[in-house]
């Protein structure tokens, strides 16, 4: 437990502590008053906030526009060359999916052993980056929409009545 505050604190230094030694000097060349470091930390770290949220719009619009087809199209090319079989339920989500392959008794070994890798994937990932593991999750989803559509897969019917006698069927 110690490690992580001694961790936590070496990152808080790292990330704040250049912004103090330039408000320092700011006070000092401006010969202003010591409510002036304050200030110019504020704006200092303001300033940091609105170009982190600027780079990760952009990064964002970059994947949306760019990136995004060829991570979908290299998913694809994953189920494919993994022999995936298509899907038989209409369950939403490539790890819904993942689910009902690993407990179908006539999965074999090699793909049990493809699941396990991209479950570590999206730990790894979403212990990383929230922002990635979105990304990450989304392009899965969208390939497996495209390799095995939910349009070709029958509605189940359920049968009985709701509200008593009242008709109403779902």
């Amino acid at each position: 437990m110690r490690r992580v505050y001694i961790t936590l604190i070496i990152q808080i230094l790292c990330w704040i502590g250049p912004y103090c030694i330039a408000a320092k000097i700011y006070t000092l060349t401006a010969e202003g008053h010591e409510s002036y470091f304050f200030k110019t930390l504020a704006v200092l770290l303001a300033l940091r906030f609105f170009f982190l949220a600027m780079d990760e719009f952009g990064k964002m619009l970059n994947w949306r526009i760019n990136r995004k087809e060829d991570d979908i199209s290299y998913w694809i090319n994953y189920y494919t060359n993994a022999d995936f079989p298509k899907r038989i339920h209409r369950f939403k989500g490539a790890f819904n999916y993942f689910d009902n392959v690993e407990n179908d008794p006539g999965c074999p070994q090699r793909l049990k052993a493809i699941i396990a890798e991209l479950r570590g994937i999206r730990s790894y990932s979403r212990n990383s980056s929230f922002i990635e593991c979105i990304r990450f999750e989304e392009a899965m989803d969208e390939a497996l929409l495209r390799y095995s559509p939910t349009e070709e897969i029958p509605v189940p019917q359920r049968a009985g009545y709701f509200f008593g006698s009242s008709g109403f069927r779902i």
